[in-house]
């Protein structure tokens, strides 16, 4: 998903989610000048409703 780390997707703050992403995407900008397209998250609990939103809307 292009984040800085694979977030537990149970427990945390929907905001907290969307910060690593940005601060993940935004470090593959600047140092490849590209942005990720496409995603892969293994979590062995299963995927949040926020999650699939948040990738969705990206």
């Amino acid at each position: 998903n292009g984040g800085m780390c694979m977030h537990d997707e149970a427990a945390p703050h929907y905001i907290d989610m969307i910060e690593q992403t940005t601060l993940g995407h935004r470090f593959i900008k600047e140092e490849f000048g590209k942005t990720p397209r496409i995603g892969w998250q293994i979590d062995p609990f299963g995927h949040s409703a926020v999650q699939a939103y948040l990738l969705g809307a990206e």
